[in-house]
């Protein structure tokens, strides 16, 4: 059980109020990800949500932040963040605008 598993006493008697659960799953990114592809077919890459990559891939930079502490190698995390800036960069730059270069230029 969760509770035992965190150590959290509990009982019929004496019950813990203030105490929540959460749960979820990987894959409510993924559904808005097909919701978007039709927004970026219609209206090429300015239709989409500027947040899909964060819903679809959850952000990993608090997971690389406390990995890379765990090993004493907090400065590298900069490093990282910086990495990442750098290639969304050149990929935003790169990505072509398929509402007017893309095969579906002409549709309605």
């Amino acid at each position: 059980m969760a509770l035992d598993d965190a150590g959290i006493p509990y009982s019929k008697e004496q019950p813990q109020d203030r105490i929540g659960v959460s749960f979820g799953t990987a894959l409510g990114g993924i559904a808005n990800a097909e919701y978007q592809h039709a927004h970026y077919l219609k209206k090429g890459t300015r239709g989409v949500n500027q947040t899909l990559a964060l819903q679809v891939f959850g952000g990993s930079a608090e997971y690389v932040a406390l990995f890379l502490k765990s090993i004493g190698s907090e400065s590298t995390f900069y490093w990282y963040v910086t990495a990442l800036c750098a290639i969304a960069g050149i990929v935003s730059f790169r990505m072509r605008d398929s509402a007017k270069e893309g095969y579906l230029r002409d549709v309605p």
